[in-house]
Parts: C-alpha cells; sequence; structure tokens
C-alpha cells in the first residue's frame, strides 16, 4: 500500500507540478515554452539555493548533467553573471539546452561529456545533481518508465558507482580553494554511505545544505 501511494504522488508531482512552465519560470526565472519533460527534482530546488550561499561574481562555474533545460546554469548567469559551462552526457539533451539558453537570452557554454570526458579546464565550483538511485530501487519503484534514458536516474548497483567517479575525475579540474556541490536524494542513498565514499576519494566535507524534513540534500566538497 506504502508503495503504490508513494508512485501515485510521484506520477500526480511529475504530470502536474515538475512540468508545470509557469511554476518553474518562478523558481527558476527561465522560461521553458511548451514541453513536456520533467523540468527539475527536489535536489534541483535545494542546489539553486546551496549555489547562491557559495558563489560570487569572478568564479568560473562547471554544472555536470545540466539535463534537457540548463535551468540552474541559465539562473547563474542571468544572475550572477559569472562564467559558467555546463554539459551532459546525452546529446538531444545538449541541443535543448542550446534551444532552452537561446530563449532565455543567456551565454551559457553547453557541451557533450560523459562526466570529465571531453572537459579540459579547471574551476572555481562544480556543481552536479548527481545520478544516485540504485538500480533494483528504481525499477521496483517505477522510476525506470518514467524516464527515457537510464543516465537519467540510474546510479549503479548501490547508487554510487557514477558519484564515485565524477568524484574522482574532479581533482583535475579543480582550481585551489574551489568546491564540488554535489546533490542527492536521501530517500534513495543514504547520507552516511555517500559520506564514507566522499572521504575514500579525498574530499572534506566543510558544509551542506537542506531544509527541514527535505529529501534532497547538497554536500559541500573541497579537497
Amino acid at each position: 500500500m506504502i508503495v503504490m501511494l508513494k508512485k501515485v504522488i510521484l506520477r500526480l508531482l511529475n504530470t502536474y507540478i515538475r512540468k508545470n512552465s509557469l511554476l518553474t519560470r518562478w523558481l527558476f526565472g527561465v522560461k521553458i515554452g511548451n514541453n513536456s519533460r520533467i523540468h527539475w527534482d527536489f535536489t534541483t530546488i535545494i542546489m539553486k539555493r546551496c549555489l547562491q550561499s557559495h558563489i560570487n561574481l569572478s568564479q568560473k562555474i562547471l554544472e555536470m548533467g545540466t539535463g534537457p533545460f540548463a535551468l540552474l546554469s541559465i539562473f547563474l548567469h542571468r544572475k550572477y553573471h559569472c562564467t559558467v559551462h555546463a554539459c551532459d552526457i546525452n546529446e538531444n539533451y545538449v541541443d535543448s539546452a542550446l534551444k532552452c539558453i537561446k530563449m532565455n537570452n543567456s551565454s551559457v557554454n553547453v557541451f557533450q561529456s560523459d562526466l570529465f570526458e571531453h572537459i579540459t579546464g579547471q574551476y572555481d565550483i562544480i556543481f552536479f545533481n548527481s545520478v544516485y538511485i540504485p538500480t533494483a530501487r528504481g525499477i521496483a519503484d517505477g522510476i525506470d518508465r518514467l524516464h527515457e534514458h537510464v543516465t537519467d536516474w540510474c546510479g549503479g548497483r548501490d547508487g554510487t558507482e557514477s558519484i564515485y567517479k565524477f568524484l574522482i575525475n574532479a581533482k583535475k579540474h579543480l582550481l585551489p580553494n574551489s568546491k564540488l556541490l554535489l546533490g542527492f536524494n536521501r530517500s534513495y542513498l543514504k547520507e552516511a554511505a555517500l559520506k564514507k565514499v566522499c572521504a575514500s576519494c579525498g574530499y572534506t566535507l566543510s558544509d551542506t545544505c537542506s531544509f527541514p524534513l527535505y529529501p534532497s540534500l547538497i554536500f559541500v566538497l573541497t579537497l
């Protein structure tokens, strides 16, 4: 019964809330236009707040996994006028993000990359609303049926496989005193488990961002 209720609530959120263009514009100041895709998730909301606490105008920013709308990257460029690069593994999402950037008269450099595969620069802040849902859990909860691409949600067997690769390969792309902002949902990935992964990769947890009783959490990491 509880599992069925969760599925119903998730479907309602995805159908009527997370695809609402007016609500998306109110939350992020970004125009989406008519689009049937899901615009954002719980972690996107708290990542916005966390970025506002840690960013300044002179920084160079990279968003990993920007998705089809580049919501946070466009928001950052429009509000802070900082240098923003964004990438995604999905070429169709990159094309869609470029259209959204143009629609919003923004200037964000977007390119296709599987994590850091095609990234050569260094950044002050790298942020990632990561993929963290364990494979079996995503199938059991029907999350796999909500997304066309497995790379939209699947974090591997225990939910940390993609995050581990991200953390290891991010090191050479960090400027001195830079930060990694890593977002995840505690309903799918336990905080303690992710802390162990971060520590094993050589990172220190310097801050966290969330709301009271909110499922998503942002780790602010430094080397």
